[in-house]
């Protein structure tokens, strides 16, 4: 079972990986983030906050869709697409 993952330019800049990833043998998108961290670690850390909570300037999308539970919880199949967004803020 793979699941893609796409990264934004910071969170790729950050880890030194393609902004496209696919990880495998993922149940819920907390295991994507887990994959992720083996793989490039230290990107949880952007991802997660010490409760391994979303950071409230991190988006997490399954299929297009904004995850609203714990990613614990948001069950992951073959072929889904898992984006990671940083907000951007300033002016």
């Amino acid at each position: 079972m793979q699941v893609a993952v796409r990264l934004c330019d910071p969170l790729k800049e950050y880890a030194g990986c393609p902004s496209r990833i696919s990880v495998d043998s993922c149940r819920t998108v907390s295991d994507v983030v887990d994959a992720l961290d083996v793989r490039y670690p230290g990107v949880s850390r952007r991802i997660l906050d010490d409760q391994d909570r979303v950071r409230r300037y991190v988006n997490v999308f399954l299929n297009g869709e904004m995850i609203e539970v714990p990613l614990k919880e948001a069950l992951v199949r073959d072929g889904d697409e898992v984006y990671i967004i940083q907000s951007v803020a300033g002016g």
